[in-house]
């Protein structure tokens, strides 16, 4: 079990928390993440949670718990404006199978309604969009590939602001 009293190295809790696969394909997303310039920062009272940004803008969390780990997009709502129109449709099937739903989030006490790529959702959470727990072979490309297109519109968007 991770320690709370002392904040461990990422490489270090997921080495605690998770087995085989499951470790190989985090530590290769971090790796990712890494190798894409995204600043990293411990987020979570249990140490297990870290945030990404990109230019100072919030493009993810990589959780780690008990043999699972998940990916956490679309905190930033108007970040999910920006890229909706240019996700390739393998993308946005992915992000509706995955949308965050539950009827009353535990960690912000809330969840709404919202329509997200042309589907109507009910209790979604209003903090955490879309998850992918554990992905593996396709789907973990896809999680890349959604880093990306969320980088490029940073990009963008800070360029019409020069």
């Amino acid at each position: 079990m991770v320690q709370n009293k002392v904040r461990l190295k990422i490489e270090d809790v997921a080495t605690q928390l998770l087995n085989n696969d499951k470790l190989t394909d985090y530590l290769a997303f971090y790796n990712f993440l890494r190798n894409n310039k995204m600043s990293k920062t411990p987020t979570s009272k249990l140490k297990t949670t870290w945030s990404f940004k990109y230019k100072n803008e919030l493009v993810c969390y990589l959780i780690a718990s008990e043999n699972e780990w998940s990916i956490r997009y679309f905190t930033n709502t108007e970040l999910f404006k920006r890229v909706e129109n240019s996700l390739p449709d393998e993308l946005k099937e992915l992000i509706l199978l995955n949308v965050n739903t539950t009827p009353c989030c535990k960690n912000c006490n809330g969840s709404d309604n919202k329509l997200i790529l042309g589907k109507i959702f009910n209790n979604v959470c209003i903090h955490r969009l879309v998850v992918l727990k554990n992905p593996k072979g396709e789907t973990f490309e896809y999680a890349k590939n959604l880093v990306l297109i969320c980088k490029k519109a940073l990009d963008d968007m800070f360029a019409t602001k020069a």
